[in-house]
């Protein structure tokens, strides 16, 4: 009796230092989490109007109807970002609203990006708690932030955000709602209506995002129909909608007219590729590719974050009982991917936007999505030759080792190369941000109290305060058209600069 009560209390004392530790240990992914995300939240206090910005801002005062014809007609077929590029367009207000609230916009769009990632997590591995979806949230939105070139034009610029970083939540809500409909066979009205809606709006945004989202549609539906006794389920009125969305965006006369004229623009230009054969483009299109691919799969952290997904990924295909399902298989499904992204980089250098920041953080995040999915099809494809073999190493409670993981998430990010975003937004916080912020700041003060004038000079940013989070484009001596934008917006009638 002795014996057991002492065993007891030795029990008893190892589960309450258990919970300490885990106390202690969850303290530190909080504080590690606050600490990698703490810059990124605090320079959008600091972003400011640019470029595009104020060209957007001079249309919209023609009318919403004008505004978005004229765009469809001469620049874009890309309906969604013409309605959000006039509704959400801040400036269109005038600046001291336009300044408020392209920092509120980004501010509610890293939100928005957390919350989209949070439902996400939830609905596909439905069995976690909210706490530790909510944490794998946090870790992903980190790996992104801190994986993605290219920040300045997809968060601290209005209109690449709106371009770049809008399109990809459309499209994370609109798989959140399709997986829902996968896992359930069915939805509520409200969840079906907006399931519909946000297939139309995602096919609007880019064309590249239409064609990968298309491409997702035709595989789901082969998959249903090969395993049509097991789901009663048609994605057939998604890929209708779709088809209609890529219809509206392929006949709009504005993405020949700007086709053209960029052609017309670069055509001495050595470094595009727009006037090159189509033989020569696509042969680099495979080798730039390839050879991005590679350095993205180099990403010590998306790997630590997959070892982290897997154990879900392995309980998703036995609780669904996915690993009964016909799949075709992920080899070649693995190859289309490989396909896929050859061609995307095809129509990037063809269309004069290879280099751009902004675009390769969109080939980025749909690859790290891509890869994810397809090492599901791979465990869904070979689960009963992995319990044949009793692969043991898979079977791990995802609860365990979450901690584990995502502190092996945090040491990798702290000591690769891959943490170049993190270290280099805390080196601007503490050298950069307080002369930038003042500097731009007596910049748009000059300008708006010269308003009407004849003209006013201007001081090119000094190369010390130039920021790779917040400044996307400075202005540059001779006239442009980021000058010309200016001018018209604040109906000056010659800027002139001055170096720094």
């Amino acid at each position: 009796m002795l014996f057991s009560s002492q065993s007891n209390l030795k029990i008893l004392k190892s589960e309450l230092s258990g919970q300490r530790a885990n106390t202690w240990l969850l303290g530190l992914v909080i504080a590690g989490i606050v600490i990698s995300l703490f810059p990124f939240f605090l320079f959008t206090f600091f972003t400011v109007p640019y470029s595009d910005d104020f060209a957007f801002a001079n249309q919209s005062q023609a009318g919403f109807f004008h505004f978005s014809h004229n765009l469809y007609m001469y620049a874009s077929g890309r309906y969604t970002v013409i309605i959000t590029a006039y509704w959400f367009n801040p400036l269109r207000l005038g600046l001291a609203y336009g300044s408020i609230g392209v920092k509120f916009i980004s501010f509610a769009f890293l939100v928005c990006f957390l919350w989209t990632l949070y439902y996400l997590v939830c609905v596909v591995f439905s069995n976690i708690s909210k706490v530790y979806a909510l944490l794998l949230a946090f870790i992903t939105q980190i790996f992104f932030l801190n994986s993605l070139v290219g920040l300045d034009e997809w968060v601290y610029w209005f209109v690449g955000l709106n371009a770049y970083f809008l399109p990809m939540l459309i499209l994370l809500l609109c798989y959140l709602y399709l997986i829902k409909y996968l896992q359930q066979g069915y939805l509520s009205k409200v969840e079906w209506v907006l399931l519909h809606f946000l297939n139309f709006s995602v096919m609007g945004t880019h064309e590249i995002i239409a064609v990968f989202h298309l491409s997702v549609l035709c595989f789901i539906a082969l998959h249903i129909h090969l395993n049509r006794n097991q789901w009663q389920i048609s994605v057939f009125s998604l890929l209708i909608g779709a088809s209609l969305g890529m219809f509206i965006l392929i006949v709009a006369p504005g993405n020949y007219a700007r086709w053209f004229n960029l052609d017309q623009i670069f055509a001495e230009d050595v470094g595009r590729y727009s006037n090159q054969s189509l033989l020569k483009v696509s042969i680099l299109g495979a080798y730039f590719a390839i050879s991005s691919m590679g350095n993205w799969l180099s990403n010590a952290s998306f790997w630590i974050l997959t070892l982290l997904f897997l154990p879900l990924m392995q309980d998703l295909v036995v609780r669904l009982h996915l690993k009964n399902s016909k799949f075709i298989s992920p080899v070649l499904h693995a190859g289309l991917i490989l396909l896929l992204f050859i061609s995307f980089h095809i129509f990037a250098l063809r269309t004069n936007h290879y280099g751009i920041g902004r675009v390769e953080a969109l080939f980025q995040f749909l690859f790290y999505w891509s890869l994810w999915a397809n090492i599901q099809l791979w465990l869904c494809f070979y689960a009963e030759k992995l319990e044949k073999y009793k692969l043991d190493s898979l079977e791990v409670h995802p609860h365990k080792n979450l901690f584990l993981g995502i502190m092996s998430l945090f040491l990798v990010i702290s000591i690769m190369p891959s943490s170049q975003n993190i270290n280099q937004a805390y080196y601007e916080v503490a050298f950069v941000v307080p002369g930038y912020q003042d500097f731009i700041k007596k910049r748009l003060d000059l300008l708006q109290s010269s308003r009407g004038k004849e003209g006013v000079t201007l001081r090119q940013i000094p190369a010390h305060l130039r920021s790779q989070f917040l400044l996307v484009e400075d202005y540059s001596k001779g006239s442009n058209s980021y000058i010309r934008c200016t001018e018209e917006y604040f109906d000056i009638k010659k800027i002139k600069i001055s170096p720094y």
